[in-house]
């Protein structure tokens, strides 16, 4: 099922061959899987060792539970 509503999405908004789709059960494990996500990316295309994220203080708790958990610096 996972497969087909990725597919069914990427057929609305036309990606590169290079986009991958996942799907979460809420909101907390979405930015966990966010921040992870970057962290990755910088490491393995931009060559940075220590990921730091910027936050406000109005974003959602969890992002900063992300950074914690992954080991990015949170700003």
């Amino acid at each position: 099922m996972e497969l087909e509503v990725g597919s069914m999405t990427k057929n609305l908004f036309h990606p590169t061959e290079e986009c991958k789709s996942i799907i979460t059960t809420g909101g907390t494990e979405s930015n966990e899987l966010m921040v992870l996500t970057y962290r990755n990316w910088a490491y393995t295309t931009k060559g940075i060792t220590k990921p730091e994220l910027i936050m406000s203080l109005s974003a959602h708790p969890s992002i900063a539970k992300g950074c914690h958990y992954f080991g990015v610096k949170l700003v």
